[in-house]
């Protein structure tokens, strides 16, 4: 027997229980707790299949970064314990962007 969380609105909610046959007045959305987490809202007074993201009205995951500032590659470097001091009171990784930025390529 599959059991639910139902939620509804204000905060509250019923603990593991099983699926109403029609949603009571005032249900945001149920989810599954013992199977496959499957989401339900109310859709009348009946059940519809939805996304976890759809049921809580919450993005999942963290958001996306604008396309400038993602940092795609990762380099590692090499240094002495006091390199790496004087690397963190320079400004670490972003003064090496900086730095990479603001540099020019000698010409051959």
């Amino acid at each position: 027997m599959l059991l639910y969380d139902i939620h509804y609105e204000g905060g509250t909610m019923d603990r593991a229980t099983r699926l109403p046959l029609a949603p009571a007045a005032g249900t945001r959305y149920a989810v599954c707790v013992n199977g496959e987490r499957t989401y339900y809202v109310p859709a009348g007074d009946e059940w519809a299949q939805a996304t976890a993201s759809e049921a809580t009205g919450r993005k999942l995951g963290r958001p996306v970064m604008p396309e400038g500032e993602r940092q795609g590659a990762r380099v590692e470097v090499r240094m002495t314990e006091s390199q790496r001091a004087k690397l963190d009171q320079l400004g670490g990784a972003a003064w090496i962007r900086s730095q990479i930025d603001r540099a020019k390529i000698p010409r051959a």
